[in-house]
């Protein structure tokens, strides 16, 4: 059996972009549920809105990808999708956003 490669900073930077735009996409199809779910024309609206940030967001990550010749895909984080809501979308944006920022220098 091959020994594992050891990962570059610039893997780990890589790995944190795919894991952003996997999560960023995953909630871009629950916004839109969770506005036609909401109760009020106020939550309703705030889901909107933070739709239309994320996909400001996602087109942000996919010219970083396109910076990097690297094509924009995303990997399956598999702890997020046993979490649910935008708490933990948040949360886990939020760890990675820090991640990055320290790779990057």
């Amino acid at each position: 059996m091959a020994a594992k490669k050891e990962k570059t900073l610039n893997d780990l930077f890589e790995d944190g972009l795919k894991d952003i735009y996997y999560a960023e996409k995953k909630i871009l199809v629950a916004l839109p549920k969770m506005a036609k779910a909401a109760e009020s024309e106020e939550l309703a609206a705030a889901f909107e809105k933070h739709k239309a940030e994320t996909e400001r967001q996602v087109q942000r990550l996919e010219r970083v990808f396109e910076g990097l010749g690297r094509k924009p895909r995303g990997s399956q984080v598999r702890n997020l999708d046993l979490l649910t809501g935008i708490a933990a979308h948040d949360l886990y944006h939020a760890g990675q956003i820090q991640l990055l920022k320290r790779l990057a220098g």
